[in-house]
């Protein structure tokens, strides 16, 4: 193939490329508008739904990154009219309508808007955070001209998975605090082995962060091996509770009181202990019980994280399908994964559990109090989806972003009343 027909070939699949993603951009779009319909209904604050990304990502069956996109382009599609709109003409990416949405102050959206046609997700969500850093500097002017502005509250979290091709990926969030501690943690630990390092002659690759992070982690292992850790840890997950025996009633040693569902949540998976009385006179002393860890292992890889579909999260207590306390036995087939939140649900009584062989993939279903079944997360793809991308307009084209260096000194925000 001549050099002239290799380019004309490329340029080729670059246009259908281009078509097919500025389908694909304006089917988001059309998207976000139902769930911003659903949102306003309150749809996804039923009982046994941990947040708008957990409803996302169960109603259209979406990874945690799209669906925070789609959250955050749908909660605040009526502010920014003209991002929403190129993106529901196909023109740029929900990537790109998201990091504008997440972050930008509802002024800036014709700004925005227009950034959006030449940069990249990454590039629009730093114009973002320059133009909101300067409202909130122009709303403490106002307020105080001696007070600094106030940062937005963060809402912290974690991610932290296996990749299918190997290795691994995690994202950290924090807010202002934890993050500062955490970043002079992990700047305290680099230093150590950068001078390590020189000392030793400067020798080979020198550490970075993710070394800094490991020896932080290795630090905390050295101390379970001295015998400090599991100790504390033991203690610290020890829970002692005298229980009536006619009422279920439970209290905290030394504590509050706490009601029958707190007290089987908490003998599902914690390192328990039970003082039985009965009208304040003492029966006895049951012995200290835990799940043995091979069991926990054994759950935590069958599920993968919590069993409730949608949810995702890998922080997870072992629950008893049956309880122990009706002959339900700690056996992998009567214990499931379950983060916290759903936990607490499930004994409460606010999301029902059915089924009864937690070792079978289809052999447990959940419930809301509601009645909506949250067995599987619902199709994706209509029977008409094929006609339906047919139907959109061959000339819905995406923009690509220009990707190119940017002199941020010269991104200056300015008010449309300015």
């Amino acid at each position: 193939m001549a050099a002239a027909d290799h380019l004309g070939h490329i340029g080729d699949l670059e246009h259908r490329v281009a078509s097919l993603c500025g389908r694909i951009n304006a089917l988001e779009g059309e998207l976000a508008g139902v769930l911003a319909e659903l949102f306003a209904v309150k749809a996804h604050e039923g009982q046994g739904l941990r947040s708008a990304c957990h409803y996302v990502s169960w109603v259209t069956g979406s990874g945690r990154a799209r669906a925070s996109a789609l959250v955050a382009t749908a909660q605040h599609l009526s502010e920014f009219p003209a991002t929403t709109d190129l993106l529901q003409a196909g023109e740029i990416s929900l990537d790109q309508t998201a990091a504008i949405t997440r972050t930008a102050p509802a002024w800036a959206d014709d700004v925005m808007a227009n950034c959006a046609r030449s940069m990249t997700p990454a590039q629009l969500a730093k114009t973002a955070r320059i133009h909101q850093m300067a409202d909130l500097t122009e709303q403490a002017r106002r307020a105080d001209p001696a007070a600094p502005p106030a940062p937005p509250p963060v809402h912290e979290s974690l991610l932290f998975h296996g990749l299918d091709e190997g290795g691994y990926v995690g994202r950290l969030r924090l807010d202002v605090d934890h993050g500062a501690e955490f970043e002079a943690a992990l700047r305290s630990h680099l230093d150590v082995l950068w001078n390590d390092w020189k000392a030793a002659g400067a020798m080979g690759h020198s550490p970075g962060p993710v070394d800094a992070l490991m020896r932080m982690v290795r630090r905390a292992a050295d101390a379970d091996a001295a015998g400090l850790g599991p100790d504390a840890t033991h203690r610290r997950h020890l829970v002692i509770l005298h229980v009536d025996v006619a009422t279920g009633v439970g209290q905290v040693h030394m504590g509050p009181a706490v009601p029958t569902w707190a007290t089987e949540a908490w003998s599902c998976d914690a390192t328990f202990q039970a003082l039985y009385s009965q009208e304040g006179r003492a029966l006895g002393v049951g012995p200290a019980r835990s799940l043995p860890r091979r069991l926990r292992l054994a759950v935590e890889q069958r599920d993968g994280g919590c069993r409730v579909p949608g949810c995702g999260s890998r922080i997870v207590h072992l629950h008893h399908v049956r309880h122990h306390a009706r002959g339900g036995p700690s056996e992998t087939w009567n214990l499931i994964g379950i983060c916290p939140t759903h936990h607490r649900a499930l004994h409460r009584g606010e999301l029902r559990l059915g089924g009864t062989d937690a070792d079978d993939v289809h052999g447990i279903t959940f419930t809301t109090s509601g009645g909506t079944s949250l067995t599987a997360p619902r199709p994706t793809v209509s029977p008409t989806a094929e006609q339906r991308l047919r139907d959109l307009a061959s000339t819905h084209t995406a923009r690509r972003p220009e990707g190119g260096r940017i002199e941020w000194c010269n991104v200056i925000p300015l008010r449309p009343d300015t």
